[in-house]
């Protein structure tokens, strides 16, 4: 068996844009759940690639042509606990019609191998992820590509079969929610919702039933995240200009502030968070989770956001804006810091990135 070290892969997709099309034709866009960074032109690929920059691999060959934004081109990925699959939707439109109509979730596995799974007519596919056991696939769905937040969460098995929707119909048009996740065990999923004006830290069990709302707040709540042991819930809140990185016990209790901050993330141990400063000058930092020993990581001028943690908890992986937006590892001991995709500068776009859950992809 050939093993490719790809030490802590980083995952891309690369997305055309769809933001001034007719000003920038050759413009494209990476894109994954509220993760940015702008890319080179006309690509609409998935690929992989060590987390020092060397061997990109394209994973993809999805048909391009000269209308932007293509026919089919993927929106979301999750890569699964074992590291053998990765999960990516995509979205879809009639070909002579702008307006996307359904989506689909392929896998690949480490053999290349892509399979079709999900169809869904009339609806997007956000927030895709695996179970901890990596034999279910969770994602939230919406009516239409213009809705920010998906509507409804459903859970799948991996190869498509036994979907199942455990949240209700919204009640209202303008009620959504996002950012669910599975907690450690995969018996609960927690996920934000908005209802009435008021945002909501809530769970369901994973087989569906009543929801129970932990923590509200009339302002934004966002990046919400287990910690390793299922006690605890990390999110960011915010209030008025006020940025904020708040936990909170998984039964409601001890609601606590840990710092100013947004997009927060637990170390694989739980016993730090990473997360970003507020909006100008952010930096990356760090924090343990009783909420001492802060650390700024980061220095300079760049602008940095959606920073995560590598399996080891030694290196940080971060989007950085230095005049152009690339992704960059830190090591938090060293501080050393290097620089893993180089992409030429484009006149608008996302990408996010997906670290593997271990350090190599077998083939």
């Amino acid at each position: 068996m050939k093993v490719i070290s790809i030490k802590f892969t980083l995952v891309l997709l690369l997305l055309g844009s769809i933001l001034n099309c007719e000003k920038n034709p050759t413009s494209i866009v990476i894109t994954l759940p509220q993760k940015t960074a702008y890319i080179p032109r006309d690509d609409f690929q998935l690929y992989l690639v060590d987390a020092n920059g060397k061997n990109l691999q394209r994973l993809t060959d999805f048909e391009i042509g000269t209308i932007r934004p293509p026919r089919e081109y993927p929106t979301e990925l999750a890569w699964s606990p074992n590291r053998n699959i990765i999960a990516y939707s995509t979205v879809y439109r009639r070909r002579t019609v702008l307006e996307y109509d359904s989506s689909l979730i392929y896998t690949v596995d480490n053999n290349k191998k892509i399979s079709k799974i999900v169809k869904l007519k009339g609806l997007i596919v956000k927030d895709l992820s695996f179970s901890p056991d990596a034999q279910k696939l969770l994602y939230t769905v919406s009516s239409s590509s213009y809705v920010l937040d998906g509507a409804r969460i459903c859970i799948a098995n991996i190869d498509g079969s036994n979907q199942s929707f455990i949240t209700p119909m919204p009640s209202h048009p303008e009620s959504f929610l996002n950012d669910p996740c599975w907690s450690p065990d995969g018996s609960q999923i927690a996920f934000i919702s908005y209802e009435d004006s008021i945002y909501y830290v809530s769970i369901v069990s994973a087989s569906g039933g009543m929801i129970t709302h932990l923590s509200s707040n009339s302002g934004w709540l966002g990046n919400l995240g287990w910690s390793p042991d299922g006690k605890k819930l990390v999110f960011y809140r915010e209030n008025l200009n006020a940025h904020g990185i708040y936990t909170i016990n998984a039964d409601g209790t001890d609601l606590t502030r840990l710092s100013d901050g947004r997009t927060p993330e637990w170390s694989p141990d739980g016993s730090k968070i990473v997360f970003c400063t507020p909006w100008s000058g952010a930096q990356v930092c760090t924090i343990k989770a009783d909420g001492s020993d802060y650390r700024q990581l980061t220095l300079g001028d760049a602008y940095y956001w959606e920073p995560t943690w590598f399996p080891n908890g030694e290196n940080i992986a971060y989007v950085k804006n230095s005049r152009k937006l690339d992704i960059y590892t830190i090591n938090i001991s060293s501080s050393n810091e290097i620089r893993v995709t180089d992409i030429p500068w484009a006149a608008g776009g996302f990408m996010d990135y997906k670290i593997s859950p271990a350090p190599v992809w077998e083939q």
